[in-house]
């Protein structure tokens, strides 16, 4: 018997002709739909059994299950490409009706409105554009899809029947009500409103949401990286390839058990991973509550196990000079300053092997100083001439133009707070695969670096809750010198101490 040939073609036009003409019938065909002309499938099933699937999620909006939601999910989860597949969902095949996607930041809104414009890539969706510019696409149903401001102005115009609104952590929470006023029912069209967000702040717009869901009747839907992440087919421990796993301390092997049709790659989670504070990684890729505590780097920093005598620095490094109480000649050192009547310098050696930086050196004064007195003391520093490159604050150009007519050149340090902080609490948490941290302070050489790491706070918000968005402008001054050399240092081109996470080290 011939085998039966089939038009690919036609069947996808006769099935495309069908769900136009009736709709789907459950949360299969919908899914089967989205997988087989948008190229997407979701996961089903959730590693966290307290949360919902992509794919549930997905469902419940489209069948108007919720008429007011809250998607949460994690840093690249996935949000607004969902949010786009709903929106093409919704113009297709409830047409006619008007949908409009804001952002707290017109970048996103015009992200989502791209990722709605490729999900009409399939050659036989393409003809169901009529009319398409730049922030305004019209199908031939007559439904209408537009990317809008998220401000009070931009929420003030239209009253589509579906409001959607991405990244409403970013937005002012009296802002965002005002565009929850704009959808409107019109005859068989209910009005919708679907929001969605990572969680940065104990006290932002989405905890408040959250705290209010009972009261507002609003539907939290909440996924994690370890939801949508894709199964994992590494060895935690001496993989024959990849050698010892760097973010063993934060997935600790859930991503073994994670979804099998998960998308986010595995490659990318160890990439991020390496280069996020544990809290943060808690805060935005576990939906877990943001912390409280007030200090910048309360829970990374401890005398005890980053402050070592040459002793105790020769046991872990097994480097001769330490008996001298000094850093081998072949070590780069980098320096980093921070201008002002409280002046700061600090000087610090990256390990060559492992790329541990070790501070030991630190020269701090609180009152007015002339230029050429900061000069002369740190051309007393016995090793001066041996250090590679000082990084100082971008921002002090007559200061940094003095100092080079004496004799100390600077390069502009990246003066990236919040990703320099960052940065510095990887080196100080324990990495997993030495089991040590990546930073020591020489005791007795940097006091006023060790007052900051246990002094320095974040501004507080209104309800008394830090502003993990902005430290305080006090007890910083060391902090930022530290943070210049390890921050831009390891964008100045060579290779930073992330490097040695990449060699398996």
């Amino acid at each position: 018997m011939a085998a039966v040939v089939i038009d690919r073609g036609k069947y996808q036009k006769k099935l495309l002709d069908h769900y136009i003409d009736r709709g789907f019938e459950n949360d299969d065909d919908l899914l089967f739909y989205v997988e087989e002309f948008l190229g997407f499938k979701y996961p089903r099933k959730t590693f966290c059994s307290h949360h919902t699937s992509p794919a549930q999620i997905l469902c419940d909006l489209y069948f108007e299950r919720t008429l007011y939601a809250l998607v949460w999910a994690n840093r690249l989860g996935g949000k607004t490409r969902l949010i786009s597949i709903l929106n093409h969902l919704d113009s297709v095949f409830k047409g006619p009706l008007e949908i409009c996607n804001a952002g707290a930041a017109i970048e996103q809104a015009n992200k989502g409105y791209q990722y709605y414009l490729e999900s009409f890539r399939h050659p036989l969706l393409k003809p169901l554009i009529l009319n398409s510019i730049q922030s305004k696409t019209e199908l031939t149903n007559r439904s209408v899809t537009s990317i809008i401001t998220g401000s009070f102005k931009g929420f003030n115009g239209p009253h589509p029947e579906k409001f959607r609104c991405d990244e409403v952590e970013l937005m002012e929470f009296n802002v965002l009500e005002e565009g929850m006023n704009m959808s409107k029912s019109t005859g068989r069209i209910k009005a919708q409103d679907v929001l969605s967000s990572t969680r940065k702040f104990k006290g932002g717009t989405v905890q408040r949401l959250i705290n209010e869901k009972d009261e507002r009747g609003l539907t939290v839907m909440s996924y994690c990286i370890w939801d949508s992440v894709a199964k994992c087919r590494r060895e935690c421990k001496d993989d024959k390839k990849y050698g010892n796993c760097p973010i063993y301390h934060l997935c600790g092997g859930k991503a073994h058990d994670a979804p099998a049709d998960g998308w986010y790659p595995i490659a990318d989670l160890v990439k991020k991973g390496m280069n996020l504070s544990k809290s943060t990684f808690e805060a935005q890729w576990e939906n877990k509550r943001p912390s409280d505590a007030p200090l910048v780097y309360g829970e990374y920093f401890d005398r005890d196990k980053h402050v070592k005598t040459w002793d105790e620095l020769y046991r872990i490094f097994k480097v001769d000079e330490f008996k001298k109480k000094m850093i081998p000649k072949d070590w780069i050192r980098i320096g980093g300053i921070d201008f002002g009547t409280n002046f700061a310098f600090t000087v610090l050696a990256l390990e060559p092997r492992t790329r541990t930086w070790i501070q030991y050196f630190e020269y701090f004064w609180n009152i007015d100083r002339r230029i050429e007195d900061h000069v002369k003391i740190i051309h007393k520093l016995d090793d001066f001439r041996l250090i590679d490159e000082i990084f100082a604050d971008p921002a002090a150009k007559q200061d940094r133009i003095e100092f080079k007519s004496r004799g100390v050149r600077t390069k502009k340090a990246i003066k990236d707070i919040l990703l320099g902080i960052d940065e510095v609490k990887a080196v100080l948490q324990t990495n997993s695969v030495l089991e040590r941290p990546k930073y020591y302070i020489v005791d007795g050489t940097s006091p006023e670096t060790i007052n900051e790491f246990e002094n320095w706070s974040w501004k507080l918000l209104p309800d008394g809750t830090p502003n993990t968005e902005e430290p305080e402008e006090h007890s910083d001054h060391c902090m930022d010198a530290v943070r210049y050399a390890i921050y831009s240092y390891g964008r100045s081109g060579v290779a930073s101490y992330s490097t040695a996470y990449v060699e398996g080290i």
